[in-house]
């Protein structure tokens, strides 16, 4: 499963799956209407035997943390349903007020609620297989703001004492065999890892 709250929608890889079943995708952006690439319209859930697998969900210019809440369980009710295997994260910093080619009004809790969410839905749904890329952030204090806010909720909720950590959190077997050859941030917990594979 992919799921995007990049203020763009799709970023290049919504239509070459649109067809594809097997992929789950969840989409949190700008509505196109107001916003290159003007897709991602709301009816937009899929093609043929893949309909009903995607999840557009257009956000009107202005859209603050309460609206993105409101979208964010929606999404979360597509994840249950669905029930993926892998979970892909695309948590791009261009939502946030102030970013200078989009309008929505974001603030980093956006991403910590998101990453916390899609946490306990990976531990529920997929053992905890899940990565998080960046993604878009055109203005630097924003990416500063939003990717701390993510990486500090991942290692609150990954300490294996924490309240509420996936129980995944302290099995070190399971990241040990991780199958994706990462390269660790020094200093980092070993389970926050950058992906080099593109």
């Amino acid at each position: 499963m992919r799921t995007s709250i990049d203020v763009h929608h799709g970023d290049g890889v919504f239509y070459p799956y649109e067809s594809d079943p097997d992929l789950i995708a969840i989409d949190i952006h700008e509505d196109g209407n107001y916003l290159y690439p003007g897709t991602g319209h709301a009816h937009e859930a899929g093609k043929g035997e893949a309909e009903g697998t995607k999840l557009n969900i257009p956000m009107k210019p202005r859209a603050g943390d309460r609206d993105f809440a409101a979208a964010w369980e929606r999404a979360e009710d597509h994840l249950r349903h669905h029930k993926p295997e892998f979970i892909i994260m695309q948590a791009g910093a261009d939502g946030l007020a102030g970013d200078p080619l989009a309008d929505l009004r974001y603030t980093p809790a956006v991403h910590t609620r998101a990453v916390k969410s899609l946490l306990k839905l990976a531990e529920e749904t997929t053992s905890c297989r899940m990565m998080v890329f960046g993604g878009g952030g055109y203005d630097l204090n924003n990416i500063e703001a939003a990717w701390t806010a993510l990486l500090q909720e991942m290692a609150r909720l990954l300490r294996p004492t924490a309240a509420g950590s996936p129980a995944c959190a302290s099995d070190e077997a399971h990241w040990r065999n991780r199958s994706c050859a990462c390269r660790h941030h020094s200093g980092l917990d070993p389970r926050l890892s950058v992906c080099l594979r593109g």
